[in-house]
């Protein structure tokens, strides 16, 4: 074969090993981005060395591949050059006559002047813009490369995650009665009541045909969450909160409207029965109303100092025209008469603004004993409308935790109630955290918040954390039937002395 030729067909071969190594690149990066994908999906994770062993055979068995695929052989190299230079078919005539042992002149003559004419066009570029149709190779290696290596590992699906099978227990069916029974009795707004009745009723139609354990668990929490949703859709103690408690000025009464609404969580209670409730429900009326003449004498306390009227109508101005302009403008009070809570603080709004304009022929006493009455007056209105809302909040966690209890749910599972009863306690200590109680997830007071040691991990995690841990392995237990009704009675109020903190008796 002829120098020229020669030349060309070495381009040819350089560029087949460029293919071939290409090509063996980007399908072991596919394969090894796929096994990859696959086995993390399926929650499966290999030693690195094993998917650089995978790549590197799928690189050099279809590197090899490629390069053979890619490299013509002498008479398609001569028919390609005689297309790209439009040299007619003078190469491919003489790569046919290439092989014979004694050529005559005129065989000799042609393969001479197709050398010149090879050699003229040496220096130009070989089209390979067929090449271009594979270009979405690397682009689908890179992307399935990345894709295995970035997707998150599955969890393994072991057989203590199997879900479960479910059928509704008698015991379970005969607790969730009583429960909507207690709800029907209770003090709730018809308004309220009614259509809690609707989804507690629901969740017993619903249970009828559910088949496992996490449908069962989806169904009692979303009834969990909507049942918060309407309590906290009837209460709008949290909207005069928010609206207020940002001004240091309201900041007192606003933390005092919202600690009355939550007094009955003072102490970590935990209201596990309906008695508990109607307990609370009876200090409510005293606890709530002591907590708003604290704010009370709190505010009028500044006056004592003062001995005209003149000195104690800019005050009453400046708070009036603040809580107006926080509560009712730009908190975007409902109308009158649509919200007890927000006509009972127009009606001190409005007792304060006529007040500041000062009060002809009274002495500054007598004057006193006006404000002191608008104070008064407003007190007793939102202690009123707080024993209500308050109430709302109370049957609210009761219905969370009895059906937690029931389907043994854990606190963790049911998660926080904050949209209807949030933790507005004190700041912390600078010495710092107390370990005599713990909050956990839902407003729940543990019975302490110490670090214990994890019997599964050894590691040191929150006491409310195992005792959830537990708490929902025993109700399981239970539920199932393996445990006698009595004994299960004691079980739960172990599991609430340990909630709430051991108590002593008075």
């Amino acid at each position: 074969m002829t120098e020229n030729f020669s030349r060309f067909k070495k381009r040819f071969r350089i560029i087949s090993i460029i293919v071939g190594a290409a090509a063996g690149i980007c399908l072991g990066l596919l394969v090894v981005g796929a096994v990859l994908l696959a086995l993390r999906l399926g929650g499966t994770e290999l030693h690195w060395a094993i998917y650089l062993a995978i790549g590197l055979g799928v690189a050099a068995l279809c590197g090899t591949g490629a390069y053979f695929i890619a490299m013509p052989s002498d008479r398609k190299i001569a028919k390609k050059l005689d297309r790209d230079f439009a040299l007619g078919e003078k190469v491919q005539t003489m790569v046919e006559f290439s092989t014979v042992e004694e050529p005559s002149k005129m065989v000799l003559l042609q393969r001479e002047q197709t050398d010149e004419a090879l050699g003229a066009v040496a220096k130009k570029r070989i089209n390979v813009k067929g090449l271009l149709k594979f270009a979405f190779i690397p682009v689908l290696a890179a992307a399935m490369f990345l894709g295995g290596v970035l997707t998150p590992m599955a969890k393994n699906s072991d057989p203590g995650e199997v879900d479960p099978p479910y059928d509704i227990t008698v015991t379970q069916r005969t607790a969730l009665l009583s429960l909507i029974a207690d709800v029907e009795g209770s003090a709730l707004g018809d308004i309220l009541k009614t259509p809690v009745l609707e989804v507690l009723n629901g969740l017993v139609e619903k249970l009828k045909g559910t088949t496992t354990q996490s449908v069962m668990k989806d169904a009692v929490i979303s009834a969990v969450k909507l049942i918060d949703g309407l309590v906290a859709a009837e209460n709008d103690y949290l909207a005069v909160y928010t609206a207020i408690a940002a001004d240091e000025l309201l900041k007192p009464l606003a933390t005092a409207t919202v600690e009355g609404v939550a007094f009955y969580k003072s102490g970590g209670t935990d209201l596990q029965s309906m008695d508990a409730v109607n307990v609370k429900y009876k200090e409510a009326p005293q606890a709530i109303y002591d907590l708003m003449c604290a704010w009370s004498l709190d505010f009028t306390a500044q006056f004592e100092e003062m001995t005209q009227i003149s000195q104690v109508t800019p005050v009453l101005s400046n708070f009036s025209q603040t809580l107006y302009s926080k509560l009712i403008v730009e908190g975007k009070a409902p109308d009158i008469g649509q919200s007890v809570l927000y006509d009972t603080y127009r009606t001190f709004i409005s007792g304060f603004t006529n007040l500041s304009g000062g009060a002809d022929g009274l002495s500054f006493e007598l004057f006193l004993v006006e404000v002191d009455g608008v104070v008064s007056d407003m007190v007793e209105g939102v202690t009123d409308e707080l024993v209500v809302q308050s109430y709302n909040c109370m049957m609210d966690d009761y219905v969370r935790n009895s059906l937690a209890r029931i389907f043994g749910l854990s606190r963790n599972e049911i998660g926080s109630n904050e949209t209807v009863i949030p933790d507005v306690g004190g700041e912390e200590e600078e010495d710092g955290p107390s370990h005599s109680g713990g909050f956990g997830e839902g407003d729940i007071n543990y019975g302490s918040d110490d670090l214990v040691l994890d019997p599964d991990t050894f590691e040191k995690v929150p006491y409310g954390e195992l005792i959830d841990r537990y708490n929902a392995a025993i109700q399981e237990r239970i539920n199932a039937g393996d445990t006698p009704e009595e004994l299960a009675k004691y079980i739960r109020k172990y599991f609430d002395a340990l909630y709430g903190g051991i108590k002593e008796e008075a």
